[in-house]
Parts: structure tokens; sequence; C-alpha cells
């Protein structure tokens, strides 16, 4: 007995070996795929799920393109997926259209899963059957729209041992949403989207199951666990939201002799009552308006003063935004949006010319103000502040430095009145374009008279200096009864003024007490002459 023991765990561990060690990826395409030619590589994919189903292996993986998948294809229902993960390269775009004798559209069996599909058809069953033809454990049906205008189901779980995961779907028009009937040892059903349906949202019976942070609309009884049997299974129902408008029944019910549901931190509102049968804690349970954003349309995202933001659970981990859980499937976004329009790569900007940098920001609270910065090394880093308070308005005049680079790149952050931000950088990099200015220094005209005549007193290369705001004097000798012309220019040749000496042998100049400190340049011309110098003015 032992010896045959020994044989199958080696049999058993052989096989998981080679599940894993060669577990392979591979496409279908319903448009372009072929199961008689195809190979099932992303080159040549074959064209059915139910080729997809017998040409592969546990542990496989089988990306599906955008298509519909239904019987005029070629599909066989119900698809039964066994030990494979079939995922939708392209979410909701796969459609599984179930017709026919068969009232199951997809049965996911043992460590599978189900992800990003449209799930419809006229089965008048079940859209996605978890279990059922075979005991599960391990099964995860995940992102999935799932239209059950025809099923009594959306999503039905029987006949599974341990972990099951139904997470972030939608379904609707169903009779009931998600039921799970079977003696689950542990599974969670989260951050789902159920409306619409007639008698029930979620269905527990006799299960040990976690329902957190899920969308509950107009569906018959919310949240329903018959937590009998046995020693009893316990049901955790929190961060949900239970909204049925007057038309329905009750929030959250519970039946049987044994077991717990506990609630806690749900927002159940406008049912006939809000508890039934023996419903434990309802610590942080709050039975008002959740304040969608249209209920009428289906948009069941928050309002920014829904009370259901940063009111879940405590402990549940915290949302993308960083704050504290939010209750139901669409957790409220602190941080603002922000998108740079320009310069966003490609533009050639001018030194020191204005130019202006757009961009879209919102937030359903406001944006305060906006940080601009730029970059001269293609945005590995930004050192350069162009302003830490731009108004939201869309745009800002930026001055652009007088720099040459090919690298530049722009960068944004969005301030909302919260204190959250969000930032965006240009895509690619733009130019800076900037020419130094030409300076045209006079040419001395050549002079017919000994210049020695006229001198400037102290020396004509010496500096001389005076401060703001006094009169500059620069004497000369010989220039009486000359009319000359003494020509200022500052540092980079610049002209500042001219001045006569008016036949004397001084030229003054009166400065201003805001004029820029510094080295100034003299020209001294007259017919026959031509000196030069420098001034120094102190501030």
């Amino acid at each position: 007995m032992k010896i045959i023991k020994f044989v199958c765990a080696v049999a058993l561990s052989s096989v998981l070996f080679l599940t894993s060690a060669y577990a392979a990826t591979y496409y279908v395409d319903a448009v372009n795929g072929s199961d008689v030619t195809g190979t099932g590589s992303q080159a040549a994919p074959w064209r059915t799920l139910t080729n997809a189903v017998a040409s592969t292996v546990a542990g496989d993986t089988v990306n599906v393109l955008p298509g519909t998948y239904n019987v005029a294809l070629g599909e066989t229902f119900p698809i039964v997926i066994a030990g494979k993960f079939f995922v939708a390269t392209t979410t909701y775009l796969a459609t599984i259209e179930e017709s026919g004798a068969s009232t199951r559209a997809v049965a996911l069996v043992g460590n599978a899963s189900l992800e990003g599909f449209k799930v419809k058809g006229d089965g008048n069953d079940t859209a996605v059957t978890v279990g059922m033809i075979d005991a599960a454990s391990n099964v995860t049906v995940k992102n999935n729209i799932i239209d059950g205008s025809n099923f009594t189901y959306g999503i039905q779980c029987i006949q599974i041992n341990d972990t099951v995961r139904i997470t972030s779907n939608t379904i609707y028009s169903s009779t009931r949403g998600i039921f799970v009937n079977t003696s689950l040892t542990s599974g969670s059903v989260t951050k789902n989207t159920i409306r619409d349906c007639t008698n029930y949202g979620i269905y527990v019976n006799q299960s040990n199951l976690t329902i957190d942070r899920n969308t509950i609309v107009r569906s018959g009884v919310g949240v329903y666990a018959d937590t009998g049997g046995g020693a009893g299974k316990n049901v955790n129902a929190k961060n949900n939201i239970i909204y049925n408008a007057g038309v329905r029944t009750s929030g959250i019910s519970q039946a049987g002799a044994v077991g717990t549901l506990t609630s806690t931190y749900n927002c159940v509102f406008g049912n006939a009552t809000v508890y039934d049968g023996t419903v434990a804690d309802k610590t942080g349970d709050i039975t008002v308006d959740p304040t969608f954003i249209d209920t009428t349309g289906n948009n069941f995202n928050l309002m920014p003063a829904s009370p259901c933001i940063d009111t879940g659970d405590p402990v549940t981990v915290l949302d993308p935004d960083g704050s504290r859980a939010d209750m139901g499937a669409y957790p409220y976004d602190h941080r603002p949006t922000v998108q740079i329009v320009r310069p966003n790569g490609g533009e050639t900007l001018t030194g020191e010319v204005s130019y202006n940098i757009t961009w879209t920001a919102t937030q359903a609270g406001g944006v305060d103000h906006l940080q601009l910065y730029y970059s001269t090394d293609g945005g590995t880093t930004y050192p350069n502040t162009i302003t830490t308070s731009a108004p939201s308005t869309g745009s800002y005049g930026w001055s652009v430095p007088a720099i040459n680079t090919t690298t530049a790149r722009a960068r944004l952050i969005a301030v909302a009145i919260n204190g959250y931000t969000a930032t965006s950088e240009s895509a690619a990099n733009f130019s800076i374009a900037f020419a130094s200015p030409t300076i045209t220094v006079p040419t001395p005209t050549t002079t017919t008279t000994a210049p020695s005549k006229i001198s400037v007193v102290g020396g004509e290369k010496a500096a001389q200096t005076f401060a703001a705001g006094a009169a500059v004097n620069i004497t000369i000798n010989g220039g009486e009864n000359q009319t000359l012309n003494m020509e200022v220019y500052d540092k980079d040749w610049n002209p500042v003024t001219t001045i006569s000496n008016s036949g004397t042998n001084t030229f003054s100049w009166n400065t201003d007490k805001n004029i820029a400190g510094g080295l100034y340049h003299y020209i001294i011309k007259g017919k026959d002459t031509h000196l030069s110098g420098v001034i120094f003015i102190s501030k």
C-alpha cells in the first residue's frame, strides 16, 4: 500500500512539474485565425475558443483577440476551461455569445481564469459557471461584463472546494447576479458592479466568503447569506454600497440558525428594510444616499460630497490615491488630472522670447495652482523653475531662457485644493535656440590732424569712476572753440546717449540715479578728432 502511494505521489509530482515547466502562451483570433492552418502562435492564431481548449494543456495561457465567438464561428458551448487562463487582449472587445442547446456559456474548473471578456447568450441558466461540471478550486473571474438578460445566474459557483475570486466584474439583468451555492472554505467577491438583477445581487449559501467593495443597485435583496449547514459558515460583508431606490426588499439579509453574517462599513440606502434576519456588528454602516454621478445612466462613480468617500473600513487596503478606502466598487480619486498640451515635443522655442505653455487640468474639487519646471537633459532632471504659482487658467507665459539646447522638456505639477497633486511632462524633447546679438563696434575715423592736440584730462584709457545720479564730467585739453560730440555706450556697446561740448573743454552727462551700474564706453568725435575711453558708474 505504501509503495502504491509513493508511486502515485511521484506520478502527480511529475505531472505538476511538466505542467509548470512547459506552460505556454497561445493566441485566438476570430477575425484572422484558423483552426485548420493555425498553430496558436501570435503569427498564426487559432480561430475558436473551442479549439484552443482542446489544443492546450493545464497551466497554459490563451490570449483572445477582439471578435465575437459564437456558434456561427464554430464554437461549441459551454466553453469548458480547466486548469487554463483565458485572457482578452483588449478588455470587453472579445465577446463570448452562447446560443443553441447549451444552458451555459462558460464553465471554469480548477486553477482556471476568465479575464476581460463580454459574455452573453440565450442559455437561460448561467453565463459563467464555476464548478458544476467538476469540483474546482483556485478559480478567478475578473474584469468581465456579463449581460444576464437571458440567464438566471450571472456567475454561479457550485462544487468549489477552496479559493474563488470574483472581482471587478459588471453583471446586469440576470435573476441572480452572483450565486455562491457550495461548501466553500474561503473566497472573495470584490469590486463588482451588480445592477438590475431581479431577485438577488449576491446570494451566498453555506460558504465562507468575504464580500468587499461591491456596488449593488436595483437588485432585489442586495446581499443574502444562508450561513447554516454543519458547524455554520461565516460571511463578512464590508465596504459595499447597496442602493435600491425604494423598489426592492432588504439591503442585507441573513438566514440560518448557525454561522454569522457580519456587516461593517456598508452604505445601505433606499431599501424596504435595511437588515433582515440576524446581521452582526454593523460598525460603520450608514443609511444615507451615496450620491452617484448618474444612477439612471448607470454611472456609479461617487460625487465629491458623497458620504461613502473615505468612510470604508480603516484597515482595508488604501485606495489608489493613497486615501482611506471608500465604500463601493468605484473609489473616488482625490488626485487632479493634468496633461501638458505644449511644448510636448518637436517644437523650437526662441530664447528671450515669451512662449505660452498650455495644459488641461481638472479635479472635481478644483485645481488651486500649478508648478512649472523645465529640463535640459531630456527629462532626467528638472532643476530649473519656471514658476511655482501659475494660476489654473490653462496657459502660462514663459520667458524662455537665453540658452541653446535640443533636449528640453517641461514638467507641470497640478496642486488641487485638497492638496493632492498630479504631474505631466513633455512626451518628447523640444529645442530652445538663442542667437547672441551682434555687437558692432564703431570704426575709428582716420584723423588728418594729430590727435595730440586734444587729450582727455587724466588719461584717455584711465577708467574714471562716478556715482549713479551724479554728473559725469569728462574734461579735455585743447577742445575749446571746437564743436565735439561724446557718444556713450554700455558695456555691450549698446548706445546710451550723445553729448556735445558746445565749444567748451568739458562734456557733462547728468546720469539718472536708477542707471545700471558698471562699465560704460565713450567716444569723442570731431572733424579731426577721435578719442575713446571708459567710465565706471558705481551704485
